[in-house]
């Protein structure tokens, strides 16, 4: 009787270890994607930062001729 019950731990044993590491690699399988959409959505935030700093700069150059046309003239 003893025995059996010694076997029935074990394998209990076993497959807590086994739900354990399907949970863990779970985990890890959430964060790796979770860790690609934010790299993505940084990425995207750097790019349309640099686009936003090219339109200024154009806006900025426009307004800066514009300004000295309506001196000049």
């Amino acid at each position: 009787m003893l025995m059996l019950a010694n076997e029935r731990i074990a394998a209990l044993h076993s497959e807590l270890n086994d739900l354990v590491e399907r949970e863990r690699q779970r985990r890890i399988a959430f964060l790796e994607a979770q860790q690609l959409v934010i790299k993505e959505f940084v990425e995207n935030a750097i790019t349309q930062t640099k686009e936003h700093e090219k339109i200024q700069r154009e806006l900025d150059r426009r307004n800066w001729v514009r300004l000295m046309r309506n001196i000049l003239f």
